[in-house]
């Protein structure tokens, strides 16, 4: 019950405020953006805490320029929350590859400013996480 109410969280308030976070992003805000995108890509084989630290911020990064205190904070929480779901999502082999895929997608289309594609991508990256989830966490 937990993670249902994290992940629709997540997919409630990421997808927006991401969009609006790459509208609004500065050369600064991509070039963090991109540091982050390319250390999380070089970890794409581990499901280490670090990875899933790197994780964190690179979704948090999106968001940031957004300007939205109160819902970054929510969703710097929302994201401790969904940490230990994450680790486990990552365990079957062959997970990373779609979550570097996911990943890479999103990163592009933030790069390219495409808002509306930017909210679409992670919503199902959130949702696909939670729909396997649900097959690991009831099996």
């Amino acid at each position: 019950a937990e993670a249902e109410d994290v992940f629709h969280l997540r997919t409630t308030l990421e997808p927006e405020a991401a969009a609006q976070g790459c509208k609004k992003a500065t050369e600064e805000d991509k070039a963090k953006v991109t540091e982050i995108f390319k250390r999380l890509q070089s970890m794409a084989n581990e499901i280490s805490p670090e990875a899933v630290t790197v994780n964190r911020e690179f979704h948090l990064a999106l968001s940031a320029p957004a300007g939205r205190k109160i819902t970054q904070e929510l969703l710097f929480k929302i994201h401790l929350l969904s940490e230990r779901y994450v680790r486990k999502h990552l365990e079957p082999p062959d997970r990373e590859a779609d979550a570097y895929r996911e990943h890479e997608e999103i990163y592009d289309a933030w790069m390219n400013k495409e808002p509306k594609l930017v909210k679409k991508l992670l919503k199902v990256h959130t949702h696909s996480t939670l729909e396997d989830l649900r097959g690991e966490l009831f099996e």
